[in-house]
């Protein structure tokens, strides 16, 4: 048994502290995915272990910062979001969380693919290509 002074004439008896300690895990994997030029594209995964993990984002083996296209999210159960605002077929590639603690490491790896046609509710050329073919062509006379 020890005591811990808490404040002073005031103390705090344990008989023992157990930490477990666990190196990351990844209970969610990230998702591969395919969207649209202009979506908001957010990539999501969660990973447990004691000590809390510190969580890295990679795309194509280059470290992401957070900032106005890469929002870089996680809360206190360990769910690691990356929001991609506004994605361009630039933002296609391999994108990989990395959790790193004294314990050990872990990762998850998802492929994005950005589609090089814009999604803002027009008629995309490629509906209209399909709409010319299966028409029927005018005859001259």
């Amino acid at each position: 048994s020890g005591a811990v002074a808490l404040l002073p004439g005031l103390f705090h008896y344990y008989s023992s502290l157990v930490v477990v300690l666990g190196p990351p895990e990844f209970k969610v994997l990230l998702a591969d995915c395919t969207t649209k030029i202009g979506q908001t594209i957010k990539l999501a995964c969660k990973v447990t272990g004691t000590p809390k993990p510190v969580v890295s984002w990679f795309k194509d083996g280059l470290v992401l910062e957070d900032g106005p296209h890469h929002i870089i999210t996680t809360d206190r159960t360990g769910t690691c979001c990356l929001i991609l605002e506004g994605v361009t077929p630039k933002d296609s590639g391999q994108y990989v969380c990395y959790a790193s603690s004294p314990v050990g490491h872990a990762s998850t790896l998802a492929k994005m693919v950005v589609d090089g046609e814009y999604n803002d509710g027009a008629v995309s050329r490629k509906q209209v290509n399909h709409f010319n073919k299966t028409t029927k062509p005018r005859t001259r006379h």
